[in-house]
């Protein structure tokens, strides 16, 4: 996976397990919501592949707006931390 749809992957597998129990929903209501197979959620808690657009938005429908810019934001955090270690990663190589 490519580094941007890998740090989606690994929030939302921590945060949508969050929100499912905060609403108190199964999976099966979460997928529902969210507009995908029971599976597909499944594997979106589980972490093993990042949410497509719709998906995302269906989420952001669910947050309110304090909880969408935290959302954001965490994800963005999670980008600067990412490309600091590369080009770290490039210093040292030279």
């Amino acid at each position: 996976m490519k580094p941007y749809p890998a740090l989606l992957a690994e929030l939302l597998s921590e945060e949508l397990s969050s929100l499912r129990q905060q609403k108190a929903l199964t999976q099966e209501a979460m997928a529902e919501q969210l507009r995908i197979s029971s599976r597909a959620y499944s594997d979106l808690e589980r972490g093993r592949y990042a949410a497509s657009a719709p998906t995302l938005l269906f989420l952001f429908s669910m947050l309110d707006a304090e909880a969408q810019g935290a959302l954001v934001q965490q994800f963005m955090d999670r980008v600067q931390a990412l490309e600091e270690i590369g080009r770290a990663s490039c210093r040292e190589r030279v």
